[in-house]
C-alpha cells in the first residue's frame, strides 16, 4: 500500500485501494503474466517471477478514472538476472474496462518480453498497456527503436546544425516516461566534423521526446525561435539547442545538457540562493522576450483550477471543505483587482526540476565563434512544452508554491522561503521592463499552493506525510492575510 498518505474512498473505484498496493499487486500481475501465484502447485515450473512492483506514477480523477504505472522487476530463476517492464493501467467504473480493452485491442501493439501487448484484470476493471505500448502516444516504439526514418532525420539535422557526421549512435535510453502523455530518451553518439580529419571525434548526447498530440510541434516551433533570438545567441538566456521535429511520429530531438537540476541542491544551503538568484536572470530575460506564442495563460483557466480543486477535495478530504471554501472565495473576489499586469513569454510549469544548471567544462558557448568567455555556472530553463503568453506574475507564483511545497518536505522555516522570495524578486525586477507587483505575486503564488501543489497531492496520490494538504492550505490563507495587510498599508 502507498505509505504516508490517505487514499481516497471512491465508490466508483472500488478497487483503487487494491491497485494501490504494491505487494498485491505484485502477486496479480505474476499469475497475469506467468500463470502461477507464489505457493501453488505450479509455482516451481515457473521460470520467471515479479520480484517487485513499484507504483511509479498516479494520477487519479475522482468518480471516473484512476492511471497507474507500474515499474516490475523480473527475475529468470535459471539465470538469476532481473529485467525491467513498464505496465500503464487504468482503472474504470464498475462494467466500463471490458469494452475499453475490446477497443484497446483493436490498436496497432507490440508484443512486450512477457504476458500480451494489452491485458485484462476484470475483477479490478483494470485496462493494462505493457511498454512500449500505450493508449495514447503511438511513437513509443519508434523511440525506443529507433527505425530507419529516424536515423536519417537525426543525421541530416545534425549535419545541417552541428557540422558534422555521425560516427556511432548507441541504443536509446528511458529517461522519463508519463503514460498517455510524454515518452523521452536519452541518445548517446560519436560526432566526427566535416572537413576533419579521421580520428578527432566527440560524444554529444540528443534527447528525444514523443507526444501523444501536436504540442510538439509547437515546442519545435517556439523553440527554435528562442534559440536563435538575441538573448539566447548572446548568452543571456540558455535552453537546449532544438535540433529536429519528425511530424508524423510527434518526435522531437534536442541537445542534452550536462549538469542538475536545482531541486538536487539543499533549499537552506548558500548555493542553492545563488542559483536561486542566477536563475531570476534567466526567468526575467524569458519574460521579457516577445514570442508569438498560440497559447495563451487566461485568469479565467487559473480560477478554474481553484474549482477542480475544490470538487476533489470534496470527495479525498471533506473536514477542508469549509476552510478551503472561504479561501476561494476570497481569491476568486481579489482577483478582479489583477487587470493590467504586463504581457510576458511565459515557461508556463516554472520549478525547480526545470532550472538546470551547468557547470564550468560542462558548458558549450550558443555563438562557438563568439570569443566570449564561458561562465563558470549558469541556469538553463528546460522542458519548454508550455511556453505561453500571460501574466509573468503567474510563473512566478508557481515557482514560489513549489519552493513552499519543498520547504514543507524538507522541514524549512518558511521564513526561510519568505527570504529567498523576496531576494528573487530583488534580482528579477533588475531585468524586466515592467515593476514588481508583490500583491499579484502572493496572489498568483496563493492560487498555485491550491490549484497545482495541493490539487497534484490528490491528483497523483504522492507521497507524503498526512498533514501535508493541511499544511499547503495553511500557507495559502497566511499569503492571502498579507495580501490584505499590503493593501491597508498602501
Amino acid at each position: 500500500m502507498l505509505s504516508g498518505y490517505e487514499i481516497p474512498n471512491d465508490p466508483s473505484l472500488p478497487h483503487l485501494s487494491t491497485a494501490l498496493d504494491e505487494m498485491e499487486m505484485a502477486n496479480r500481475f505474476q499469475k497475469l503474466l506467468f500463470i502461477a501465484e507464489p505457493h501453488s502447485k505450479n509455482a516451481a515450473r515457473v521460470r520467471h517471477w515479479v520480484k517487485r512492483c513499484q507504483i511509479e506514477r498516479v494520477k487519479y480523477k475522482a468518480g471516473q478514472k484512476c492511471l497507474v504505472n507500474y515499474l516490475l522487476q523480473i527475475q529468470d530463476v535459471q539465470t538469476r538476472q532481473i529485467c525491467q517492464q513498464r505496465l500503464s493501467t487504468r482503472l474504470f467504473p464498475e462494467g466500463e474496462s471490458r469494452l475499453r480493452f475490446q477497443k484497446a485491442q483493436s490498436e496497432p501493439l507490440v508484443m512486450p518480453p512477457f504476458g500480451q501487448a494489452v491485458m485484462h484484470l476484470p475483477e479490478l476493471e483494470m485496462v493494462i498497456w505493457s511498454f512500449p505500448n500505450d493508449r495514447k502516444i503511438g511513437s513509443v516504439n519508434s523511440l525506443m527503436t529507433l527505425p530507419p526514418n529516424q536515423v536519417a532525420l537525426v543525421k541530416q539535422a545534425i549535419c545541417d546544425r552541428l557540422n558534422a557526421q555521425i560516427v556511432n549512435i548507441e541504443r536509446p535510453e528511458l529517461v522519463h516516461y508519463v503514460p498517455e502523455h510524454t515518452c523521452t530518451v536519452r541518445l548517446q553518439m560519436t560526432l566526427q566534423p566535416l572537413r576533419q580529419a579521421a580520428g578527432q571525434t566527440r560524444s554529444i548526447t540528443l534527447f528525444g521526446k514523443a507526444y501523444y498530440n501536436d504540442e510538439g510541434a509547437e515546442s519545435w516551433r517556439l523553440m527554435q525561435m528562442l534559440w536563435e533570438s538575441p538573448v539566447c545567441q548572446q548568452g543571456q538566456l540558455h535552453i537546449a539547442q532544438p535540433i529536429a521535429y519528425a511530424p508524423n511520429e510527434r518526435i522531437l530531438w534536442q541537445m542534452g545538457l550536462t549538469g542538475r537540476t536545482l531541486l538536487s541542491f539543499a533549499l537552506d544551503s548558500a548555493e542553492f540562493t545563488h542559483l536561486l538568484i542566477n536563475a531570476a536572470r534567466s526567468v526575467a530575460h524569458l519574460h521579457a522576450t516577445q514570442l508569438p506564442c498560440k497559447r495563451t495563460s487566461q485568469l479565467v483557466d487559473w480560477l478554474e483550477t481553484l474549482s477542480h480543486m475544490q470538487i476533489l477535495l470534496a470527495n479525498v478530504r471533506p473536514d477542508l471543505n469549509e476552510r478551503v471554501a472561504i479561501l476561494v472565495e476570497q481569491l476568486v473576489h481579489r482577483a478582479n483587482e489583477l487587470d493590467g499586469a504586463p504581457s510576458a513569454t511565459l515557461h508556463g510549469d516554472l520549478h525547480l526540476q526545470n532550472l538546470f544548471v551547468e557547470r564550468a567544462g560542462q558548458l558549450v558557448p550558443n555563438d562557438v565563434t563568439s570569443g566570449d568567455p564561458v561562465p563558470t555556472e549558469r541556469i538553463a530553463l528546460i522542458d519548454l512544452d508550455n511556453l505561453s503568453t500571460g501574466s509573468p506574475w503567474r510563473d512566478l507564483g508557481s515557482l514560489f508554491a513549489g519552493l513552499y511545497y519543498r520547504a514543507l518536505v524538507d522541514d524549512v522555516e518558511a521564513t526561510y522561503v519568505a527570504n529567498l522570495m523576496d531576494r528573487f524578486c530583488a534580482e528579477y525586477a533588475q531585468y524586466t521592463p515592467w515593476p514588481l507587483d508583490r500583491p499579484a505575486i502572493d496572489w498568483y503564488t496563493a492560487t498555485a499552493l491550491l490549484g497545482e501543489r495541493v490539487y497534484r497531492s490528490l491528483t497523483r496520490i504522492k507521497r507524503a506525510r498526512p498533514a501535508m494538504v493541511d499544511e499547503l492550505v495553511a500557507r495559502a490563507e497566511k499569503l492571502d492575510i498579507r495580501q490584505i495587510l499590503t493593501e491597508a498599508i498602501q
